[in-house]
């Protein structure tokens, strides 16, 4: 894939969260193309978003495909699979310039999934107790995370139907994971708001995460921005760069036409110093012995 443009011109935010989107599901390098001076804040947010960059930058590093169309091939279904096994990541992108209504199961990609390595049916906790799945109490649910804002979407059945609308061109991008027995429908934002500092000025000791935050973040795979190589300095230090490789072009390009100057000036200064040397000998007249006229007188 080329380039992303986001930050560019010509895009609206749909679009922008499209173009990241894609390029996070084929596994495309993100290289920019915008002017780091004049970015705007939604855009510089967007590309230093560390959930979606943790889906391009997985460590299983297969990309994804188009599995599947909706709405008269105006939707297309995304997926990737992603690390740990048995997760992926899945996209529903609205090509069309009208809002869509779009609903599908789980159970419907099982196919398309297969091919890529993505077995549905295959329940890691179901699988640890050698019990069919068949004969197994629980059944198997998928716990869908949205991943520009980290939220959780729901949690689902291999037929339970999962409805969105989608604006134009607009993508919507999750990462799909088997969902833990305490995971409900219920559960709020994975960020919840830190709390606030106490009128003494004291900071509040952070609270250790429970046994099952630590599985969900173990089963999600996240990644925070710093292992990733993110962080708010790099615009700034990039922008530093480009500045130094500027004005090292122009200092060899200055160094060229002072050369090419030398060489010609010094062309000038020698034709100048042949001139002269031929006035000053038409000047000084015939040498004795040369150049003596066929008419002039013998001396005795």
């Amino acid at each position: 894939m080329n380039r992303l443009i986001i930050g560019n011109f010509g895009l609206n935010r749909e679009q922008e969260r499209t173009n990241m989107a894609i390029w996070a599901l084929l596994a495309s390098p993100l290289l920019m193309s915008n002017d780091l001076r004049r970015i705007s804040q939604q855009s510089r947010s967007l590309l230093l978003n560390s959930h979606v960059i943790a889906i391009n930058q997985d460590r299983l590093g297969r990309a994804g495909r188009v599995v599947k169309y909706l709405a008269k091939e105006s939707v297309q279904v995304w997926a990737r699979p992603l690390s740990p096994a048995g997760t992926f990541a899945l996209a529903l992108f609205n090509s069309r310039a009208t809002e869509q209504a779009v609903s599908l199961s789980l159970e419907e990609l099982r196919a398309a999934l297969t091919e890529l390595g993505i077995d549905l049916l295959s329940d890691p906790k179901a699988q640890a107790k050698s019990v069919d799945a068949d004969t197994a109490t629980e059944p198997v649910t998928y716990r869908v995370t949205e991943a520009f804002e980290n939220r959780l979407f729901g949690v689902f059945a291999l037929r339970a139907r999962i409805s969105l609308s989608l604006k134009a061109f607009d993508t919507f991008v999750a990462r799909v994971a088997p969902a833990e027995p305490t995971d409900t429908e219920t559960d709020t934002d994975l960020h919840p708001a830190e709390p606030a500092e106490s009128q003494q000025g004291q900071q509040p000791h952070q609270q250790a995460p429970s046994s099952s935050r630590r599985r969900e973040l173990r089963q999600m795979d996240r990644l925070p921005a710093d292992s990733l190589g993110v962080t708010e300095a790099d615009g700034e230090s990039s922008l530093t760069r480009l500045f130094i490789l500027f004005y090292a072009a122009v200092a060899l390009f200055i160094g060229a036409l002072c050369c090419r100057s030398s060489l010609r000036n010094r062309l000038l200064a020698l034709c100048s110093f042949s001139e002269g040397v031929r006035s000053w000998r038409q000047q000084k007249g015939p040498v004795a012995g040369r150049g003596r006229s066929p008419h002039s007188p013998r001396s005795a």
